[in-house]
């Protein structure tokens, strides 16, 4: 009686290969949008850390040279809201820390900000830092009034924000130009409110 012989090493069906492919999709689906969404959040926390080291540094600039260090909202489009890209010093050696050219700041690809209840000075708004530190220029009272940054990841400029992703926010809490970071639990961008920025550290409001 013959016996058959059997290959181990016959590899896959088509049905197996399929089989494995339709698994490896649907996790893909599952997948890569919280991927994509653990991403963009890294990027706005960044974005979020450079512009507060940026006015920080701004801040100490003011103080070590003695004089008054301005930092401007630049590269603005749309309007309700306008979106803004970069930051800007009026002034040479008040971003020393932030790049090469020590003049400025952009964000990142898909990264933009709206800002609300700071000063406007030749067409954009800015914050001044005097040669002591404080902001003079700026509102505190009521806190919802206070001047405050929102950074969100976005297709582009025109664009709504991404869906279900988390949107960092900056304020300046007092007269000394104390700066903090948190979350913005707002829902509107055209309509700032200080007071929805949570802050990370305490969980506190500014």
């Amino acid at each position: 009686m013959r016996r058959l012989n059997v290959h181990k090493n016959q590899g896959f069906t088509l049905l197996e290969i399929l089989v494995a492919l339709a698994i490896t999709g649907v996790l893909a689906a599952l997948t890569l949008p919280n991927l994509l969404a653990w991403l963009n959040s890294n990027k706005v926390q960044e974005a979020t850390d450079s512009i507060q080291s940026a006015l920080e540094d701004a801040q100490r600039q003011a103080v070590r040279l003695g004089r008054i260090c301005t930092i401007n909202f630049t590269n603005g489009t749309g309007t309700n809201p306008t979106v803004y890209r970069q930051i800007t010093a009026s002034d040479a050696g008040c971003l020393v820390a932030t790049n090469t050219n020590a003049s400025s700041l952009s964000l990142p690809q898909e990264i933009f900000m709206v800002v609300s209840n700071f000063p406007i000075q030749g067409g954009n708004p800015r914050i001044r830092f005097s040669f002591r530190g404080h902001v003079p220029d700026l509102t505190f009272v009521p806190p919802e009034n206070r001047a405050i940054i929102v950074l969100y990841p976005a297709a582009n400029a025109a664009a709504a924000p991404y869906p279900n992703q988390e949107r960092k926010c900056i304020v300046i809490a007092s007269l000394l130009g104390i700066v903090k970071q948190g979350t913005y639990t707002g829902t509107s961008l055209t309509n700032l409110d200080a007071s929805n920025c949570q802050i990370r550290l305490d969980g506190t409001q500014p």
